[in-house]
């Protein structure tokens, strides 16, 4: 028995939602057997998830009349409530020591934009390419989430913050932002390959209380590495 493809119902899902996926094996002369899920964050390690029985395993008799026959197994997911990027939900048969390629099945978790009060504000931090690899947002030098493509939203406090990303292959030098409570604002996150990542002094950016504020800060690589910083108030 083998795994010939695996799918979900969805391409995109939102967080703490269920996600049906479903396998398509092909049988051989065995009798039955064992279907490993398996889910991830793309780029990090695979979380072993339900494991599902095909045909019946215990009987031991070969079913010469199952082999080549296409058969399909289910089993369900609960994404985690801080969901958010790209997802894989693999599976592999019990004789197969990996995941293969057509066992893998890929989707998108869109998190809800939370809301902020007077004394919050919401930032989405949006990096400058859409390969960004396992590169990890940190604020004051914790880590906060991983940067999807579109971005990474999140409830910060007033007042400054240090931010940065950090990757295996692309990071961003540090960056000071000030924030003001009830405030909405998109900064993007400037990622260089670390081999041309250069050493800078941390920049400074001012947020301001309208909800339509947002700072853009541009990075640029020639000789060496300039900010740029531009900062737009509406009505």
């Amino acid at each position: 028995m083998k795994v010939v493809s695996i799918s979900v119902p969805k391409a995109t899902y939102k967080p703490g939602e269920s996600v049906v996926a479903t396998v398509t094996v092909q049988r051989g002369v065995e009798t039955g057997g064992v279907v490993y899920f398996y889910m991830r964050r793309s780029g990090q390690i695979w979380q072993a998830g339900p494991v599902v029985t095909v045909g019946s395993t215990g009987l031991g008799i070969p079913d010469i009349f199952a082999s080549g026959k296409l058969q399909t197994v289910k089993s369900t997911f609960i994404l985690p409530s801080d969901a958010s990027g790209n997802y894989q939900i693999g599976a592999r048969e019990q004789s197969e020591s990996t995941i293969g390629v057509q066992g893998v099945v890929s989707f998108i978790v869109n998190p809800t934009t939370p809301v902020p009060t007077v004394t919050q504000a919401t930032v989405t931090f949006i990096p400058n390419r859409t390969d960004v690899k396992d590169a990890v947002l940190y604020v004051d030098g914790s880590p906060v989430g991983i940067l999807a493509a579109w971005g990474y939203t999140a409830i910060l406090t007033p007042g400054l913050h240090v931010i940065y990303a950090e990757g295996s292959v692309f990071s961003s030098e540090k960056s000071t932002i000030n924030l003001v409570g009830g405030s909405t604002t998109k900064i993007p996150i400037a990622l260089l390959p670390n081999a041309d990542k250069k050493k800078s002094g941390s920049s400074n950016i001012e947020i301001g209380m309208n909800n339509q504020t947002y700072a853009l800060v541009g990075i640029a690589a020639a000789i060496g590495i300039g900010i740029v910083y531009f900062m737009t108030k509406g009505d």
